[in-house]
């Protein structure tokens, strides 16, 4: 049950990021192109935790999708500000099968941070995007960074997170695989 509590904990931390395999995700991406004001049209994420337990492996995820959306982001050339609410529907699966629905309803009102964009890598600090509040320790610079592509002429944003690590656990080896998808419509 704990890493089912650790599998829910973390699809909620990092629910607000995204992936996108457009062709337009190579193009270097500066400040101005970020700046103003952003609606989330959806989040999509997935989540899988695998390891060996008493000689069998176990493999713990999770399905997140974003609904009733009512959320917004702002860029200026440093700093970012959201606002809003939506809730993320996480289903848990332990070896394939659903095991647990859950709905988190988050709300955000006008929490701020700084980023830094480096080509179409965005990092926030201080923020409320990428906030870790478990003690289950990843050490992958990919939990920081999310990348930023823009399809439709500049007017839908994506931000994407890959990540594809092995952490330790108490002493036990995690193979932890998160990929997130969030979409932004420009206003």
């Amino acid at each position: 049950m704990k890493y089912l509590k650790l599998l829910f904990l973390f699809v909620v931390t990092f629910s607000i990021i995204s992936c996108s395999d457009d062709d337009e995700a190579d193009q270097p991406i500066d400040a101005t192109t970020l700046i103003g004001t952003w609606d989330m049209t959806s989040l999509a994420s997935v989540l899988a935790l695998k390891t060996t337990l008493e000689g069998s492996e176990v493999t713990i995820g999770g399905i997140s999708t974003g609904e009733n959306i009512d959320f917004t982001i702002t860029f200026t050339e440093t700093e970012y500000t959201v606002n809003g609410t939506y809730d993320v529907v996480t289903v848990g699966t332990l070896n394939g099968e659903d095991v647990s629905t859950e709905t988190e309803s988050l709300e955000f009102m006008n929490e701020s941070g700084s980023y830094t964009l480096n080509n179409n890598t965005i990092e926030f600090q201080n923020g409320v995007l990428i906030e870790d509040n478990t003690d289950f320790e990843i050490d992958d610079p990919g939990l920081e960074q999310l990348t930023v592509s823009f399809t439709n002429n500049g007017q839908n944003l994506t931000l994407s997170q890959d990540v594809d690590t092995v952490t330790e656990e108490e002493g036990v080896p995690i193979s932890f695989v998160f990929e997130s998808d969030i979409q932004f419509t420009r206003q």
